[in-house]
């Protein structure tokens, strides 16, 4: 969950519509995962109001995240296709949008600070930039729930 602090709890995506500039998706089920909790990015860091334009959206499942933000369709690629989350990226396709995909990382030594990397995946549709992540999940099953947010 994250920090109260800078993050509104929503009750609906249509509570949260009113809160950024894009219509977010956060179905109650995806991948057989029931939806825990949603939030909107409110404060940075510092404790400063992020600009409507600039807010993300955050959906927490059983096992996974669900963020999603709105940017120009130049801005929505580079987080998608030129940020790394992880170890060996691999290019892949989730229905005719261009996705990248990292794996859940291996089990790291008990005194390894950085702890095991997420499996990730991440798409862009329209300038709305969408990741899935999870610390239990491989990157197939992400695959699989974001298939079924596309579909």
């Amino acid at each position: 969950m994250p920090d109260q602090a800078h993050f509104k709890a929503v009750a609906s995506c249509r509570a949260a519509r009113d809160l950024l500039t894009f219509e977010p998706v956060a179905p109650e089920m995806l991948g057989g995962c029931r939806r825990r909790s949603m939030y909107v990015f409110v404060l940075d860091h510092r404790q400063r109001h992020v600009a409507v334009p600039e807010r993300s959206f955050e959906a927490h499942y059983d096992t996974f995240v669900l963020t999603q933000t709105r940017r120009s369709i130049e801005q929505a690629r580079h987080p998608v296709l030129a940020v790394s989350y992880g170890r060996d990226g691999a290019d892949t396709r989730i229905g005719t949008l261009a996705a990248r995909v990292y794996e859940l990382g291996s089990v790291p030594p008990p005194d390894d600070i950085d702890g095991q990397s997420p499996s990730v995946v991440s798409w862009h549709d329209e300038g709305v930039c969408f990741l899935l992540a999870s610390n239990e999940l491989r990157s197939a099953q992400l695959l699989d729930v974001a298939r079924e947010l596309v579909a």
